[in-house]
C-alpha cells in the first residue's frame, strides 16, 4: 500500500473540479484489483454475519453494505467498457450504495434523537 505524496499543489492551484465522484473514482483506480475484491467480499460477508447473528447492529450492516456497493462500482469502473450490462451494474451499485448510506445516516439520527427525546 502506498501513501499519497505530500507534494500536491495547493487547492487554489488545482484546475480540475473536485467532486465526490472524482474523489471516489481516484480511490477506486488507486486500489489494486485484489484490494477491491477483498473489500467487497469482506463487506458482504460482514453484513450477512451481522444480520444473521447480531440483528441489533443493523446500522453497521448498512455501513458495510455501502462499502460493498462502492467496491462493486469500483470493479465495474475498472472494466472501462461502455457495455450496457456494465453501465447498469454501475448504476445499480451507485443507487444501492447511496440508499444504504442514507439509511445508515437516518438510523444514526433516529438513534440519537430517540435518546434525546425520551
Amino acid at each position: 500500500m502506498t501513501l499519497p505524496s505530500h507534494d500536491a499543489p495547493p487547492l487554489e492551484a488545482r484546475t480540475e473540479e473536485q467532486t465526490l465522484l472524482a474523489l471516489l473514482t481516484t480511490i477506486a483506480h488507486r486500489a489494486t484489483d485484489t484490494q477491491v475484491v477483498a473489500v467487497c467480499a469482506t463487506s458482504v460477508l460482514g453484513s450477512v454475519a451481522i444480520l444473521s447473528f447480531a440483528r441489533g447492529w443493523w446500522r453497521i450492516a448498512l455501513l458495510l453494505f455501502t462499502v460493498a456497493c462502492f467496491s462493486l462500482w469500483a470493479i465495474a469502473e475498472r472494466d472501462g467498457s461502455q457495455r450496457t450490462s456494465i453501465r447498469v451494474l454501475k448504476g445499480v451499485a451507485a443507487v444501492a450504495g447511496v440508499l444504504s448510506a442514507f439509511a445508515f445516516a437516518l438510523g444514526l439520527l433516529t438513534a440519537a434523537l430517540g435518546t434525546w427525546i425520551s
